[in-house]
């Protein structure tokens, strides 16, 4: 899958996603969550902290893919989370994942060019600020927009896919 599949794919699936919005996706799909690394026991802790403030939406889809092998874990699509589980596979993933940057500034200045091509619910000079910001943080993560959170509630974790459903498979498959 290539990054555009991806962001047509995730614009199905949430129709209202603004410049960050779609920014997260690219940093997602080139660089995983490496970020998560800097503060691995404070990851945890905010992850049980998610855990105990999510409602459990049994018709939300248990992975939603950002990249070929990558998706993001829906916590709220697990009746009942292992935070140890959860955290050990977006651990995994963050430390294996091996970022891709020449094909992310690639997809960066493709997707400045082509956003307008895309169905997306904003403006081309929204995107050129929020990416003019992101470029000012030297492409570290990005957050999801207030709208986006507004609307669909995200809370996941970034995994290695198959490898999850794998070791999931005794526990909520």
């Amino acid at each position: 899958m290539d990054f555009s599949a991806c962001l047509n794919e995730h614009l199905i699936l949430y129709p209202r996603m603004q410049a960050e919005d779609c920014l997260k996706l690219l940093y997602q799909f080139h660089c995983g969550s490496r970020h998560m690394l800097k503060d691995e026991k404070g990851a945890f802790l905010a992850l049980k902290e998610e855990l105990a403030n999510v409602t459990y939406q049994p018709d939300l889809p248990l992975f939603v893919p950002v990249g070929d092998h990558i998706s993001r874990l829906q916590l709220a699509a697990i009746e009942h989370p292992d935070a140890e589980m959860i955290h050990e596979l977006a651990v995994g993933a963050a430390r294996a994942f091996v970022p891709q940057m020449s094909a992310f500034m690639h997809d960066f200045k493709k997707l400045g060019r082509t956003i307008t091509e895309y169905p997306v619910m904003f403006e081309q000079e929204d995107f050129d600020a929020a990416a003019a910001w992101f470029r000012g943080q030297a492409f570290t993560s990005i957050h999801h927009s207030d709208l986006f959170r507004q609307l669909y509630d995200p809370h996941y974790r970034i995994v290695y896919t198959r490898p999850a459903q794998t070791m999931l498979a005794g526990e909520w498959l």
